[in-house]
């Protein structure tokens, strides 16, 4: 009848055999043995059970879920999840007296990133045997709250409840686990499962995965304890995957997760510098710093990045670590720390980079047009393409290389500070009125298309020196130049070699188109020594200054003299034979240390030249 009550004794037993449910008041402290022909079919209590019953409800091929009706009539029994019988805890939190595992299935709805599943059971007692626990709703999730964030699902050990008890007897050695669909046959085996975001499946996320009977505070009961371990990467540029710090003295700032794929990586570290540690990614898209500093915690951090990008007021740091990035946006601060080297593409740089104790290597040139925009006490070295420079660096100190197949140009304020330049390849300037005071080393090319005076002790540099017409370059001693076997060429006309205030000897061969100039001015007391006979332009000399020669090719072929005034001397200093050369002007021809010099009938003296003969010498006109 419908108001039959059942009352199951101490010891004894009711067995419902392929029921689906059971609308009886209920008493007593035995046994309720539950089955189904088919597992999947459910078991439900009806309202009249009530929650008197304090015995043992044991499942067996059933389906069973955790409504509120159903709990009700377990309020004070003990549930036994039996062999092929399955709980299902729904995605409300349920209470138990008393909760068995033996033979049978717990299965929960929504697993990481969350920390607990979508509903929960509290039980006083919690007993496990043998069985499964089942996980599912992991296949995708947001990259936002209420998911517990990318960083802190990295920590290690994060606990996901499933169930609250307040004792547990038992182990999990026997309870199986599987997440998602796919059983977790150890400790710690990965699943993967999708990360979305605006909408959109950014990554790919693999979590190891295992059991627990104790949380991280110590509190009893059931729990999923998982880990990041991996990220594939899926999505670029402004759609890329987004890591951000949180506040909080215990957040976690440290990403160990191997990073992999196409896609890239949007870093906002506002609340706290975010370190990469992973040596082993491979990821290839753009690294973009939004905000706050991104620090590299071993080598390769950043994968195969096919660019780090580092915008205004964020900061990149390799923390002495080893990167190699396909090109460099950097519009903040990038710094290299002691042993730190970055390999680059191409460099954009409108912000500062510090190589201080590192190594900058770019391979396609690049740019950088920020005052201050390169500075520290490290190395520079480009080694293919062109590196534009375009503002002063008085910060930069240590070495810049420039290789064979590439070139520096300095435009509009560009310096190098004062670092020593290796040049290998080819060093352009064309800052007008640039002094350039680093020393200048290697077998390469400094081409001057400006007006620019070098004042570093160049003796290692044994390369070239080109000046087109807009090149005017001056020194004021003859180390600027280089050494004795660099040579100076004029390429085309109206460029000048201008030697101010020098005293000495210049050794080095000169080479010069007609309409090109070397100029001797500012009290120069300049000696040639070198055989100039590729020189085809003129000699200017002035301000009280004195050129001195000892033969004809010392000046070049059909070289023309000008003796600006009567201060200014063209010096003859043991000259031997004929002396070729036009000289004008209203300054003084000097012959001395027993020179023997025959002017012919072509040679053209100016109507206003002295002409001086002194120490043995002498002068022949014919």
């Amino acid at each position: 009848g419908a108001d039959l009550a059942v009352g199951i004794a101490d010891n004894s037993a009711l067995t419902l055999s392929d029921l689906a449910g059971f609308d009886h008041a209920l008493t007593g402290s035995g046994t309720l043995n539950i089955s189904r022909h088919n597992a999947a079919d459910t078991f439900d209590f009806g309202s009249k059970t009530g929650s008197a019953f304090a015995g043992n409800v044991s499942l067996k091929n059933t389906t069973f879920d955790l409504t509120a009706g159903n709990t009700a009539a377990l309020s004070n029994a003990t549930l036994t999840a039996g062999t092929d019988s399955t709980v299902r805890a729904g995605r409300q939190d349920s209470t138990l007296h008393n909760l068995t595992v033996d033979g049978g299935t717990l299965e929960f709805e929504g697993g990481a990133p969350q920390s607990k599943a979508t509903g929960i059971i509290n039980a006083d007692t919690l007993a496990l045997n043998k069985g499964t626990v089942s996980v599912s709703g992991t296949a995708e999730w947001n990259n936002e709250a209420p998911a517990l964030s990318l960083l802190e699902q990295d920590r290690g050990n994060i606990m996901q409840t499933l169930i609250n008890a307040g004792q547990v007897s038992g182990t999990t050695a026997d309870i199986g686990l599987v997440i998602n669909g796919v059983t977790v046959g150890s400790d710690n085996q990965a699943v993967q499962s999708a990360v979305k975001q605006d909408g959109t499946t950014v990554a790919n996320a693999t979590h190891n995965y295992g059991l627990s009977t104790a949380n991280n505070s110590g509190a009893h009961g059931l729990f999923v304890k998982y880990k990041l371990s991996a990220l594939e990467l899926l999505t670029d540029g402004t759609d890329a995957l987004r890591l951000t710090t949180e506040a909080g003295a215990d957040a976690n700032r440290t990403l160990n997760a191997l990073l992999t794929g196409s896609g890239g990586l949007q870093v906002d570290a506002s609340r706290g510098a975010l370190t990469l540690a992973n040596s082993n990614n491979s990821y290839r898209g753009i690294t973009t710093v939004t905000a706050g500093i991104l620090k590299l915690g071993a080598d390769n951090a950043l994968g195969q990045t096919s660019s780090l990008k580092v915008n205004t007021g964020a900061a990149a740091n390799l923390a002495g670590h080893t990167q190699t990035t396909g090109a460099l946006e950097n519009a903040g601060l990038v710094t290299l720390g002691n042993g730190g080297v970055l390999n680059s593409g191409a460099m954009s740089n409108s912000g500062t980079v510090d190589l201080t104790g590192g190594t900058l290597n770019l391979s396609a040139g690049g740019t950088s047009s920020a005052t201050g925009g390169l500075t520290g006490n490290g190395t520079l070295s480009v080694t293919g393409g062109d590196l534009s420079v375009s503002a002063a660096n008085s910060g930069l100190a240590g070495t810049t290389q420039i290789g064979k197949n590439a070139s520096v140009t300095l435009r509009d304020n560009g310096t190098l500070g004062t670092a020593a330049v290796a040049v290998t390849g080819t060093l352009n300037l064309l800052a007008d009125n640039l002094t350039l005071v680093n020393a200048l080393s290697g077998d390469g090319q400094v081409s001057t298309q400006a007006a620019v005076t070098l004042s570093g002790d160049n003796r290692s540099f044994t390369g070239e020196h080109h000046l087109n017409s807009n090149g005017k370059l001056t020194v004021s001693q003859a180390q600027n130049l280089g050494a004795d076997s660099a040579t100076v060429h004029l390429d085309a006309a109206g460029a000048a070699l201008i030697l101010s205030n020098l005293s000495g000897s210049i050794h080095n061969a000169l080479y010069g188109v007609s309409g090109t100039t070397v100029s001797v001015t500012g009290g120069s007391k300049a000696e040639m020594t070198a055989d100039n006979s590729a020189f085809l332009g003129n000699w200017q000399v002035s301000g009280d200054s004195l050129l001195r020669v000892a033969a004809g090719n010392n000046l070049g072929k059909d070289s023309s003299v000008n003796l600006a005034a009567t201060g200014d001397t063209l010096q003859l200093a043991g000259y031997q034979g004929i002396f070729a050369n036009n000289v004008s002007g209203s300054g003084l021809l000097s012959l001395t240390g027993s020179a023997a010099v025959t002017l012919d009938s072509t040679q053209k003296l100016g109507a206003d030249l002295a002409v001086g003969i002194a120490d043995n010498s002498a002068l022949t006109l014919s």
